[in-house]
């Protein structure tokens, strides 16, 4: 059973799916020890560290129009729920084999504070996963104001957004030119902070351990992106001249959860044609 909603308002296109049972095996090559006929041989096989049966459901899609400042994209927004989760908590070691696994590189974890500056990639996809929370993120439009009061909490931002409040677990795969802003109100800071380096790696001698162990408090999350692509920052206004480049980013070569099947595979297909601008 599909059910769809639109909203003309804010031009979003909601299309929850079926679920999708999804068998999830994490691997990873290492030198084995073992006995055979009485001989100990020394093999490089793939051994398997974590195996997880779990319900993930298909993501939620929404479709975010652009504004007369920010590109958004023809390609959905999805968000899978309860990703990774055990026992009530983000498996951060699972996330960081999995994105690497399927190409995307994990590159920071960020703990939120009271506001952040509306903002977009213009020459990557992004994926972002909830790891500590509740905290709240506004998608799709550009802030109108300086004053970080206004266009967090006053009216100092563009019409036709989404503003979803999100938890442990909420795992976001987003298209080049999506803007979003991710803010914390109960934070005790006003800004938000790396706490791995400076965003452009992990900065560790062992990088799985790290974003595993880093002490997470408030609203945090773990960011990767598809290798081979490197991030900037851009705000409203800055691709006013060019959505059509934003655009044409190419689509990584696996989803960041489901590799090869489903996900990106499924809902970027053929999203840029026909697809016009809403200014």
């Amino acid at each position: 059973m599909l059910i769809s909603t639109y909203t003309s308002q804010t031009g979003l296109f909601i299309k929850p799916d079926d679920s999708l049972l999804v068998t999830t095996i994490y691997l990873s090559f290492t030198r084995i020890s073992f006995e055979l006929a009485g001989v100990t041989k020394l093999s490089s096989i793939p051994a398997i560290l974590f195996f997880n049966m779990t319900t993930l459901s298909e993501p939620i899609v929404y479709y975010l129009k652009s504004t007369k400042l920010i590109p958004n994209s023809p390609k959905p927004l999805l968000l899978y729920k309860n990703a990774f989760v055990r026992d009530g908590q983000v498996d951060r070691t699972a996330v960081f084999d999995t994105f690497r696994a399927n190409q995307w590189d994990v590159q920071w974890v960020v703990r939120y504070g009271q506001y952040q500056r509306s903002h977009y990639h213009s020459q990557t996809h992004e994926v972002m996963v909830v790891v500590s929370g509740p905290g709240r993120i506004r998608w799709g439009t550009a802030d109108l104001s300086d004053d970080w009061k206004e266009h967090t909490y006053g009216k100092s931002y563009e019409d036709g957004g989404l503003d979803v409040e999100v938890n442990v677990g909420d795992l976001f795969v987003i298209p080049a030119g999506v803007a979003h802003k991710s803010y914390d109100p109960d934070a005790t800071s006003a800004e938000f902070g790396c706490l791995t380096g400076a965003a452009r790696g992990i900065e560790a001698d062992n990088p799985r351990i790290a974003v595993a162990e880093v002490p997470l408090e408030g609203f945090c999350m773990m960011g990767a992106y598809p290798r081979g692509f490197s991030w900037t920052w851009d705000e409203g206004g800055d691709s006013a001249d060019d959505f059509e480049a934003v655009w044409r980013i190419e689509n990584p070569a696996a989803d960041p959860v489901t590799g090869q099947n489903g996900g990106i595979n499924k809902y970027w297909k053929n999203q840029h044609q026909g697809f016009k601008s809403s200014m």
